[in-house]
């Protein structure tokens, strides 16, 4: 069965109960299309050596940052570290978890398996 992934962080600015609702909402809809759905989080992207290099970039870009933007710091964090994550699963096909699979197939994806396209331009979904 085709897998798509999602990260997940919980990141004190945001609403947890509306963030449990999305991935709620993404994991019923991708697996309605067929795809078995995985939730990595914060540990899995400790588990890529990519990692912790990754995140030294990018403490010594949070030097510069103005005041104002510290706050969403830990967001890019993790906007980045599911890429660690994603690296550490094998890779394979991702998606925000607030994206809602309304007719994404594997039969798609196999389509675009092994092509260097990066955006697949015609995935339906909502955002």
């Amino acid at each position: 069965m085709k897998r798509i992934y999602a990260y997940y962080e919980s990141i004190q600015s945001c609403p947890q109960p509306e963030e449990f609702q999305q991935a709620n909402w993404w994991k019923t809809s991708w697996e309605k299309n067929g795809l078995e759905c995985v939730m990595l989080n914060k540990s899995h992207a400790m588990g890529s050596n990519l990692h912790s290099k990754l995140i030294a970039k990018l403490m010594k870009t949070a030097l510069g940052l103005p005041q104002e933007l510290l706050p969403q710091f830990p967001r890019l964090l993790s906007r980045y570290s599911r890429l660690a994550a994603l690296h550490a699963a094998g890779g394979g096909w991702m998606s925000d978890y607030d994206v809602v699979n309304i007719g994404f197939n594997p039969e798609m994806a196999e389509k675009y398996e092994n092509s260097t396209l990066l955006v697949v331009p015609e995935v339906p979904s909502y955002l």
